[in-house]
This record gives structure tokens, sequence and C-alpha cells, in this order.
């Protein structure tokens, strides 16, 4: 029971993650090169929901489940 508890809670925390990571600009009609140039904060916005979702994957893989090999991340040690 708690296993599987811990497995839907991660999964939550990762959905929300990377809803927010895929949608950060995209309330802007230019290219993510203009975004980053018009709001510098909201990459590192970005890259720490992608860290959270990886965190995230992590953790569920720590708990035996299935999950992409593949990282958001462009931190050194995520692919």
């Amino acid at each position: 029971m708690l296993r599987s508890l811990k497995v839907w809670w991660y999964l939550r925390k990762a959905r929300q993650d990377y809803i927010h990571w895929i949608r950060a600009n995209d309330d802007l009609d230019c290219g993510s090169h203009m975004a980053a140039v018009i709001r510098p904060m909201v990459q590192q916005h970005i890259e720490n929901q992608a860290q959270l979702f990886d965190f995230y994957m992590d953790k569920l893989r720590d708990l035996g489940e299935q999950v992409p090999a593949a990282r958001l991340s462009k931190e050194v040690g995520h692919e």
C-alpha cells in the first residue's frame, strides 16, 4: 500500500513538473532563443522543472518502476 502511494505521488509530481517544463514559453509567439533573450530567468525556471522531473523519475526507478532512460535536464550526469 505504501509503495503504491509513493508511486502515485511521484508520478503526479513528475507529471506536474513536465507540464510546467513543456509549457514554460507557450505565451510567447517567438522561438526558444528569442524567448531566452526576452526572459532570461525563465530559462533557469525551465531547467529547475527539468531537474525536478528527473529527480522524480529517479525516485520511481528506485522503487522498481520502469521509466525512460533519457532525462530532460541538461545537468552533468543526465543524458
